[in-house]
């Protein structure tokens, strides 16, 4: 089963009011027993009483098996169970009991003590969540929440600890960029989408004749945020596709209401031939903000950043600095954006963390002998520019109620 569509939204990157991140809850345990509510059960022990979090209930213990139970409806609302310490190499395995008619299909979310996520499912009766421990962690939660747009309900799981198990090595990934046409290219299961080579004058009129300029900055940008991983990024420009495994993301082609997609959230690259697209002939819609080709050229690069962060298995943000985030405006995903240890976006679940760089190095893993890239030659530019457009956003935002509201219908 598929985990949630990996898309970036138009908007999300061209709304003029950013969210707020959702304050943590520091692992102090009379705190995270009164608001998150952690219960739980053994297989052979009656229930232990618990405080419970909103329009919830539930139960769990450390052990090698145990069973959680409890009851979740409307969305943002969640469970969270301390399930103990685990080490290296101990597999977590949560599979739904099919003791409900029918089970209600529940987001489940593996935490570690720092509650930055380490694994996430929609966990059924035949759909069961498994993660191999990479690093000891000194305390491990179970969350669970209705998935987005269900109506969750009650239910029970299976949650075994198995020690010994090999820690997955870390894989190089190979990216090609497709700045060609594309025929009939399958996206996310969606109909195949074809495609002209790329061309500037796809970005608006006044990028005509920039196309190399736009390219250029694009294969920048997303050397520049993979540059401490061991992901390698070609281009069409260099040659054609490589002969081994490799992820391709392709530019081209358009879309009402997004600026990339990706098959999906590939937990830890266990896929490593996977497609992304960036519809660049969407971009068209930001001429208007009279970007420059490099300018346009770091935009177009985040979002393909960020589509192959799906790839490589991170999820959605709530930082406009984070190449993960759904929150920022057009201005901020057209400057240079890194990946963080940042809130998760509340549709992934309604807490914790993602720490994408451990993410990252526990995937892909370092680049060997890394070397941080000098800043590109337009970097000071940008930053001037940057800081002009904030100072101008922060004086016209409340002079147009148009722009307030531009994305309410």
């Amino acid at each position: 089963m598929r985990l949630s569509i990996c898309v970036l939204s138009i908007a999300c990157t061209f709304a003029f009011l950013v969210g707020c991140a959702p304050e943590l809850v520091p692992p102090d345990g009379d705190i995270l027993g009164t608001v998150l509510g952690v219960a739980a059960e053994t297989a052979d022990a009656p229930e232990v009483p618990s405080h419970s979090g909103p329009e919830g209930e539930g139960s769990a213990v450390a052990s090698e098996e145990l069973s959680v139970t409890g009851s979740l409806q409307g969305s943002g609302n969640y469970e969270l169970y301390e399930l103990g310490s685990s080490a290296a190499g101990d597999l977590w395995s949560v599979f739904g009991a099919d003791i409900f008619s029918p089970p209600a299909p529940m987001v489940v979310v593996l935490f570690d003590a720092n509650h930055s996520l380490l694994m996430r499912r929609v966990v059924t009766a035949s759909s069961p969540l498994e993660h191999v421990m990479r690093d000891a962690s000194s305390r491990v939660y179970l969350g669970v929440t209705p998935p987005n747009g269900g109506d969750g309900g009650a239910f029970r799981y299976a949650v075994r600890r198995t020690g010994g198990h090999a820690v997955p090595a870390v894989r190089q990934q190979t990216v090609w960029l497709n700045f060609g046409p594309g025929s009939q290219v399958e996206v996310h299961s969606r109909s195949g989408i074809s495609f002209a080579a790329f061309d500037g004058v796809m970005l608006g009129e006044g990028y005509e004749g920039r196309s190399e300029t736009i390219k250029q900055a694009i294969v920048q940008a997303m050397q520049e945020d993979y540059a401490s991983y061991d992901v390698v990024i070609l281009s069409s420009d260099d040659g054609p596709p490589p002969d081994g495994p490799h992820s391709t993301v392709h530019f081209g082609s358009s879309d009402p209401g997004l600026l990339g997609l990706a098959d999906n959230v590939d937990n830890y690259n266990q896929d490593e031939t996977q497609n992304a697209v960036i519809f660049i002939e969407t971009f068209a819609r930001f001429d208007v903000m009279r970007l420059e080709p490099e300018e346009m050229g770091q935009m177009v690069g985040n979002v393909a950043s960020h589509e192959l962060g799906h790839l490589l298995g991170l999820y959605h943000t709530l930082d406009p600095d984070d190449i993960m985030d759904t929150t920022g405006t057009a201005w901020d995903l057209a400057e240079d954006q890194l990946f963080g240890h940042t809130p998760l976006d509340s549709t992934v679940f309604p807490f914790g963390q993602e720490d994408s760089p451990g993410l990252l190095q526990k995937t892909v893993g370092l680049r060997p002998g890394v070397v941080v890239l000098d800043p590109s030659p337009h970097t000071a530019k940008m930053a001037r520019r940057a800081m002009i457009r904030r100072f101008a956003g922060e004086q016209i935002r409340w002079m147009c109620g148009t722009c307030q509201h531009l994305d309410d219908h």
